[in-house]
């Protein structure tokens, strides 16, 4: 039996790699977007035909939700750019916050990225809540770059009437994922800054 296993997941990956080079010929989407997405396909084809057994949920669910983790970046990118301005309110200056309706599938995938290692990055967690902390710029440009065609140093960032605005992540000023487990949602709090076209900032 465990001949024509192997054989039939050397197919299916046969199959993937094939799949994989024509979308890669048809120049449509990013290398960086495709890599994960079939490296994560083969795992499930290994973890059903070598070792016998149904993948790993969470496996299935990053194989399917993907696309859908993809979109949700690229609208998380959009709400972290509209909420950088070259200028403040009084009430909460240099910060800026969103929420959104993020299926649960889609949020441990965020967090699955988040902490592949422990660099940047802080969870707590209680039975209804999680909160995940980047101390770390490069971190939270990690996750976020994981569903968007953008480079890491336009991902957070703008230019604006002669000012750069960028958003800021260390350990006084975090950027801060509050997941609400029953409904579903999620809230990002975070703070900016601000430099003239010399460089000098203008938020300190």
């Amino acid at each position: 039996m465990a001949a024509p296993m192997l054989n039939a997941g050397k197919v299916v990956k046969t199959k993937l790699r094939q799949a994989k080079f024509q979308v890669l010929r048809s120049n449509n989407v990013p290398n960086g977007m495709l890599h994960p997405l079939f490296d994560d396909l083969e795992v499930a084809v290994d973890a059903v035909f070598k070792r016998r057994v149904l993948p790993d949920k969470f496996i299935l669910e990053q194989v399917l939700i993907y696309p859908i983790f993809e979109r949700e970046m690229c609208y998380w990118r959009e709400c972290f750019i509209q909420k950088l301005k070259p200028t403040v309110s009084f009430r909460n200056p240099w910060k800026g916050n969103f929420s959104r309706n993020t299926p649960i599938e889609v949020f441990s995938l965020i967090r699955h990225y988040a902490t592949r290692n422990s660099m940047g990055v802080e969870v707590s967690e209680t039975t209804a809540i999680v909160n995940i902390k980047f101390t770390w710029v490069n971190k939270l440009n990690y996750v976020l770059g994981k569903g968007t065609t953008y480079r890491d140093q336009q991902l957070l960032n703008k230019d604006i009437k002669g000012h750069h605005v960028a958003v800021i992540c260390t350990g006084d000023r975090p950027c801060i994922i509050r997941y609400h487990k029953k409904r579903e949602t999620v809230s990002v709090n975070f703070n900016y800054g601000c430099w003239n076209r010399n460089g000098v900032p203008q938020h300190v």
